[in-house]
C-alpha cells in the first residue's frame, strides 16, 4: 500500500511540475512576444494626415458612430526602419481599443508567419500578415489580415473585454507600403469554428457572389452595428486564431487618402 502511496504522490508531483513549468513556458511566451511588439512599435514613426469620404451606398442616421470616423484623420507612417528591419513589411493596422497596433506582412503563403515573428524567428505567436492572394495596397474587394490571440491578446476577446460597449471602439486604420491610408468601419464581428475559412474569400465573379458574401457575415454578427454594405463597398477581415475558435472582424472602408 505504501508504494501505491508513494506512486501516487510521485505522479502528482510529476503533474504539478509539469504545470508548473508549462505555466513559465508561456510567461516567457508572452515576455517575448510583448517585447517584440514593442520593440516593432519603436521602428515606426506614425502621423496624421487628411483624407476624402468614399462613397457609400444608403442613408447613415445622424447617431450613427460613421459621422465620428468620418472626421478622423487617416494614419500616415514611415516604413522606412521596418522595411529595413524586415523587407516583407506590407501596411499597419490599428484597432481603436486594442493592442492590435502593428505593421503587418505579406510574403509568397500564409504558413510562413503562423509561426515567425516579425524578426522572421521561430515563434508560436507568430505575426500579422496580409493574405498572398491580396494586393498590398487593400484596394480588394475583401482584404484579409490574420494574426494568432497571443499577438495583440486583447484584440480576441473584445466580445467579452467591454471593448463593444464604446462605440469609439468600431474604426480600423490602415496605411500601406505601397499605396494609401485608410479608415474602416467595423460592421460584423463574430466567433466561428477553427475550420471555416469563409471570411477569407477574397475572389470573387461578380456583385451577386460578393452581395451574398457580405449578407452572410453580417448575419452572423454578435453585435448590431448598424451599418449597411453593398458590392460598391471595399471591406477588411481581420481573423484572429483562438485554439480551435476564430473571432472575425469586418469593416468597410469609408475614408482614405
Amino acid at each position: 500500500m505504501r508504494r501505491v502511496w508513494l506512486f501516487i504522490g510521485l505522479a502528482a508531483a510529476g503533474i504539478a511540475a509539469g504545470v508548473g513549468m508549462a505555466a513559465v513556458m508561456s510567461s516567457l511566451q508572452a515576455r517575448e512576444v510583448s517585447e517584440v511588439e514593442d520593440e516593432v512599435r519603436s521602428l515606426a514613426t506614425i502621423s496624421e494626415l487628411g483624407g476624402r469620404a468614399v462613397v457609400t451606398g444608403g442613408d447613415i442616421d445622424e447617431s450613427n458612430p460613421y459621422w465620428q470616423f468620418i472626421k478622423m484623420n487617416l494614419i500616415s507612417v514611415d516604413f522606412s526602419e521596418l522595411l529595413a528591419r524586415n523587407s516583407d513589411t506590407a501596411g499597419w493596422v490599428s484597432v481603436a481599443g486594442t493592442e492590435l497596433n502593428l505593421p503587418f506582412v505579406q510574403t509568397t503563403n500564409n504558413d510562413y508567419y503562423s509561426s515567425r515573428n516579425f524578426n522572421k524567428r521561430r515563434s508560436a505567436a507568430g505575426w500579422v500578415f496580409l493574405d498572398y492572394r491580396n494586393a498590398n495596397a487593400l484596394d480588394d474587394r475583401n482584404s484579409v489580415l490574420y494574426l494568432k490571440n497571443e499577438l495583440a491578446e486583447d484584440f480576441g476577446d473584445i466580445l467579452y473585454n467591454g471593448w463593444l460597449s464604446d462605440r469609439a471602439n468600431f474604426v480600423v486604420k490602415t496605411a500601406a507600403t505601397d499605396a494609401g491610408s485608410g479608415n474602416w468601419q467595423v460592421f460584423t464581428v463574430y466567433e466561428g469554428e477553427g475550420d471555416d475559412d469563409a471570411a477569407a474569400q477574397v475572389k470573387f465573379s461578380n456583385d451577386a457572389e460578393f452581395g451574398l458574401f457580405l449578407s452572410r457575415r453580417t448575419s452572423l454578427s454578435q453585435y448590431d452595428f448598424n451599418v449597411s454594405v453593398s458590392p460598391n463597398d471595399k471591406i477588411l477581415t481581420i481573423i484572429d486564431s483562438k485554439g480551435d475558435k476564430k473571432l472575425v472582424l469586418q469593416a468597410k472602408l469609408i475614408k482614405k487618402s
